[in-house]
């Protein structure tokens, strides 16, 4: 390979000298290096009239369209005109998912059918290659399509430059490659490469073997015609050299001689002749090139000066010895360069056996030394790989049947080279019965070229008797009328991989199996969230219904599920909501409750078992429903059974027609569980829709009680004004009569004047509570605040009521404490209450006396009232009652003391709507403490109409 040049130019300048017919090469690691040299050489074309296509794999299009932008290129426009394709991997060489040469030629043929079409002057394609990391199928047949492009290349207008990336490909792999192009651009380097194998001498057989063959076969070759042409060479010279002495007066002789001396000036090897003493006496230019010197450098000179002392002083001592030499050396250039040289000297004598000179006669074989260089790293490297890719190569001669088996492929069954036979009939033995009939198929297809390539997995029998997997790989070389005469490949140990794969589709199918439990957890952990979330079925409940017997019937993959509901009277089952039955079949199914403790439906319904059949007339108690299960055509059943609190409301089922194995466990569990959920969202809309009911019916009835709350009202108006009327007149005459208006009034006639007088103020009383309470209860109360100065209003609560206990000999004693506040609230309805309580207290007590309590409550913050007696107290079991509206103690005691139970109800109400409270304390015997608590600051209750 010449010695590269360094300027960057010399790419440019290479691409620009490339024309049809030019197959280059460009190598890269940078995406820089790459889009500077591929951008170039598109822009080269576009400028020149070409089609140009871009072949994308790493790159995406915008990267590359920039580019070419900055380039300079209207990359819409030359897409517009056709002058620019972008395509890809995938539509050109991998379109069949792998490499393809064929393929990737037929790609480059229609192409530059259609530019030709088109009317351009030529096709300019360059495809990105960076794929191939080794191991992808396809890789192998890189160095085929690059052999058939140089085939392909002279033969059609087409200028194309490939590009590979040197980090993607394997180095060995880039060697082949660089191999197969005449020019390699890298960087800025431009290599002139003098290994490049022409289109004639790459056809041919393809396989690794073949080209070892090949290769050695030509270098013997030219090795033999190289001596045979330098012995002859050198016998030229020698007689140009004896009849130049002898002769030199016969013209004849003259121009013989300069004859032979320009065949050895025109010799392509390098020739040179040193005197006796080893002189240089003449070089042709062959040899002027080679070395570097000129004829003037040379005068005086040995060939020492270029190939050093000590291996001059051993090929004179051949040539000494023997009278010629033959051998291999470096030789050092004037420029300092290094050239390995095949040397061949040999001595020449006159007839009387003098010697005139000794013949050199060099070849530059660094070619082929770097050749059998990388021969040989290729050697060892596919020896390693043999053996650490457990790799093994088999060749078989069709014609004779003739198996040769490498010594590595048999170690990798376990034998060594001489325990297994080179035989096919054994070679077949061995391989797994199973395998056979797949092995011979494959066979089979690629001798009839039915595939481009033999390949098939198979077992073969290991020599423990295990067996281990291989994957074979070959190729049939056939003769020019496609007959194959030869099969040769490799078999490579796939065991490990194969275990692998096993274990990997373990793992997916285990992965298969959890991912398909975990959906159906999602799908049933949804289910139930649906379900959780409807306390009752409430609107669009049917449908709602519908997508959970789907989801249950998905979920327990069963074909048919469906819900039947009790009727409310227990007496019928009716299909409610039901999936996979046709509507037509189930409609108008009714099913009578029996009552028989056999009949499973009945148990499921009433005892709240599951009912699992498969088949369902298994059970001899379900004989009565056989015309039911032929009309359904079901043949597996699992029911579960829809209760609230022992209620039986219906069941939940899946049904099955053809059902290989009964419902499981998982299934019972699952359909238990939204059963459940189910029953609690149809008894809640039962509950929901009899809550309903009796809202409606409380409504009604809160209609009725106010318009009898309304009559109620004007009753009592009325009847207050009807009472009012003659009491009043009662009242005036009483009063007129004792006051003498109308004559003197004996002592006689006082009492019962007085007796009508007190009856008339209770009678009054009464009329007054019984309006209070109506008031109350209409919410017509009306309360109205002011400041109140509870001493005061105690003090005349105290009077008004005085002259009832002095009457029965009973004193009132007011204790207001100092710090006694005074509140906001209703001083008229507190003096009423105040009333109340100390009636009462009168009332109850025929001895003792009345004490009335009035101080601060700190803790509650307000003021208290304590209206205490020492009359007949109150029983205990009478306590929670004596607040109530016309409930009395008892018969004797409301007898004897009077009144109709309304005065403490009255206090309690007015309390309550004063924001206050009472309390009672009380011994039957001994008396009783009622406790007031009133408020600092009261707000009224709602229902009372507030005037400030």
């Amino acid at each position: 390979m010449n010695r590269p040049n360094r300027n960057d130019s010399l790419s440019v300048q290479t691409l620009e000298q490339a024309v049809p017919h030019d197959h280059l090469c460009l190598i890269y690691e940078t995406p820089q290096e790459q889009l500077a040299a591929a951008i170039s050489f598109i822009r080269i074309g576009l400028e020149r009239g070409e089609r140009c296509i871009y072949i994308l794999d790493e790159n995406v299009p915008e990267t590359v369209t920039g580019a070419m932008r900055r380039e300079g290129i209207d990359v819409d426009a030359a897409i517009q005109s056709g002058a620019l394709i972008l395509s890809n991997k995938e539509e050109s060489y991998l379109k069949k998912g792998y490499f393809d040469p064929d393929e990737m030629i037929a790609f480059l043929e229609e192409a530059i059918r259609d530019a030709e079409k088109a009317g351009f002057s030529a096709l300019r394609a360059t495809g990105e290659m960076t794929w191939a990391l080794g191991g992808e199928a396809g890789t192998e047949r890189l160095i085929e399509y690059e052999a058939k492009l140089n085939r392909f290349f002279p033969k059609n207008n087409l200028v194309g430059i490939c590009q590979y990336n040197r980090k993607r490909f394997r180095p060995e792999l880039l060697i082949d490659v660089i191999r197969t192009h005449p020019k390699v651009i890298s960087g800025g380097l431009v290599c002139q490469n003098l290994h490049y194998v022409p289109p004639a001498e790459s056809s041919g057989e393809s396989g690794p073997s073949q080209q070892v063959e090949r290769l050695l076969a030509d270098i013997v070759d030219r090795e033999k015609r190289e001596i045979a042409l330098r012995e002859s060479n050198a016998a030229l010279a020698s007689k140009s050299l004896l009849l130049e002495r002898e002769t030199a007066e016969h013209r004849r002789a003259d121009e013989q001689l300069d004859l032979y001396r320009r065949i050895v000036a025109s010799a392509n090897d390098a020739i040179g002749i040193i005197d006796p003493t080893g002189i240089y006496l003449q070089q042709n230019e062959s040899h002027r090139r080679l070395i570097g010197y000129s004829d003037e450098a040379l005068q005086g000179k040995t060939p020492a000066i270029h190939l050093g002392g000590e291996v001059f002083g051993r090929i004179a001592e051949g040539l000494a010895k023997n009278g010629s030499y033959r051998g291999e050396h470096v030789s050092r250039t004037r420029s300092g360069e290094e050239v390995d040289i095949e040397l061949s000297a040999f001595t020449m004598r006159n007839a009387a056996g003098e010697i005139v000179c000794h013949v050199g006669i060099k070849r530059d074989v660094t070619r082929r030394k770097e050749a059998e260089k990388a021969l040989r790293l290729s050697e060892e490297r596919y020896e390693r790989a043999a053996v650490a890719g457990q790799v093994g190569v088999w060749d078989w001669d069709i014609a004779t049947n003739a198996l040769y088996l490498s010594p590595n492929l048999k170690a990798l069954l376990g034998y060594a080279d001489r325990e297994l036979a080179n035989d096919l009939d054994a070679w077949c033995r061995l391989v797994h019965p199973d395998d056979k009939e797949r092995v011979i198929a494959a066979t089979r297809a690629h001798l009839q070229n039915v595939t481009p390539v033999y390949e098939v997995e198979l077992r073969r029998r290991h020599r423990d008797g295990s067996y281990r997997w291989f994957l074979t790989r070959g190729t049939a070389l056939r003769r020019a009328d496609g007959t194959p005469y030869r099969l040769t490949g490799s078999d490579t140990d796939i065991t490990e991989r194969k275990r692998s794969e096993a274990a990997l589709q373990r793992a997916h199918m285990e992965l298969a199996i959890k991912m398909e439990q975990l959906q159906r957890q999602l799908g049933i952990s949804h289910l139930l969230h649906q379900l959780s979330g409807r306390f009752t079925l409430g609107e669009g409940g049917d449908l709602f219904l519908s997508e959970v017997v789907k989801r249950v019937a998905e979920l327990t993959k069963a074909t048919r599920c469906g819900i039947s509901l009790v009727d409310p009277d227990q007496k019928m089952i009716r299909p409610h909501t039901f999936y996979g039955f046709d509507e037509k079949t189930i409609q108008g199914i009714e099913l009578p409750v029996v009552v028989d403790e056999t009949d499973p439906v009945y148990r499921l319904l009433y005892r709240g078992e599951t009912l699992m059949l498969h088949p369902i007339l298994s059970d001899p108690g379900m004989e009565r429903y056989r015309p039911l299960v032929k009309r359904l055509g079901v043949e597996s059943i699992l029911a579960i059974p829809l209760q609230v609190r022992g209620v039986p409301l219906g069941a939940l089922y899946i049904c099955d027609k053809e059902r290989q194995t009964p419902f499981t466990l998982e299934d019972t569990q699952l359909m238990q569980t939204i059963a459940n959920q189910i029953a609690l969202a149809i008894a809640n809309q039962q509950y929901a829709e009899n809550l309903e009911k009796i809202n409606q019916e409380l409504q009604r009835k809160k209609i009725e009680a106010e318009e009898a709350s309304r009559l109620k009202s004007h009753f009592l108006s009325n009847v207050s004004h009807e009472l009012r009327t003659p009491l009043n007149a009662i009242f005036g005459y009483t009063h007129l009569l004792m006051n003498e208006a109308y004559g003197a009034v004996g002592e006689e006639q006082k009492t019962p004047l007085d007796g009508i007088r007190r009856n008339a103020t209770d009678l009054s009383r009464l009329i007054n509570d019984v309006l209070d309470l109506a008031k109350i209860e209409a919410g017509k109360m009306s309360i109205h605040l002011s400041e109140v100065d509870l001493g005061a209003l105690i003090e005349e609560a105290i009077v008004g009521i005085r002259p009832l206990s002095e009457k029965k000999g009973l004193p009132i004693r007011a204790i207001v404490a100092p710090d006694l506040p005074s509140i906001e609230s209703d001083p008229g309805k507190i003096k009423q209450i105040l009333v109340n309580l100390l009636s009462n207290a009168v009332k109850f007590t025929s001895e003792g006396e009345i004490t009335l309590h009035a101080r601060r409550q700190t803790a509650r913050h307000g003021v208290e009232l304590v209206v205490q007696d020492t009359g007949i107290g109150i029983r205990s079991e009478d306590l929670p009652r004596i607040f109530e509206a016309f409930d009395q103690i008892d018969g004797g005691d409301t007898r004897e003391f009077g009144g109709v139970g309304l005065g403490l109800t009255i206090v309690k109400e007015l309390l309550h709507f004063l924001a206050g409270e009472i309390r009672v304390e009380s011994e039957y015997g001994k008396g009783s403490v009622f406790t007031v608590l009133l408020p600092i600051r009261s707000q009224p209750e709602k229902g009372f109409l507030r005037d400030s």
